[in-house]
């Protein structure tokens, strides 16, 4: 028998992606926001990996957890307030660019399905960080 899985489509036309900007904060393209299912009362924990240094995960919670970061919105996009996270993991977010692609991996809810997530679908979001480094002599 065949263990067969559908690749759809429609799940990977959109790129998910967001950057941190110079003031710490995380921000998301607006069809990062759509895909991410981000309203205004939005709380997402985040949680680093031990085994790299590269890999962040989001995952949706209660919109009372204090734990989780709350999103907040400027204009037409959504941000996190992550400077003192970015910080305490040693991002140099002010002198280089950091950027993540973001993506869906349902392989990850089960390590993760003790979080209290009543209000939002429980996924798992792995963001893969990559950096792109300033040249200072370039002016």
């Amino acid at each position: 028998m065949i263990n067969k899985v559908l690749y759809n489509a429609e799940d990977l036309s959109v790129k998910m992606r967001a950057a941190i900007q110079q003031t710490g904060k995380l921000s998301f393209t607006g069809s990062t926001a759509t895909a991410l299912h981000i309203e205004d009362d939005t709380r997402f924990l985040i949680y680093g990996d031990s085994d790299s240094d590269s890999i962040l995960y989001m995952v949706h919670t209660s919109s009372e957890n204090p734990q989780g970061f709350r999103v907040r919105r400027s204009g037409l996009y959504y941000y996190l307030p992550t400077k003192a996270l970015f910080e305490q993991l040693h991002y140099n977010y002010k002198k280089d660019s950091y950027l993540f692609d973001i993506f869906r991996d349902p392989a990850l809810d089960a390590e993760f399905e003790d979080i209290e997530h009543p209000e939002r679908p429980h996924e798992v979001y792995r963001l893969q960080r990559r950096i792109i480094v300033k040249d200072d002599t370039a002016k």
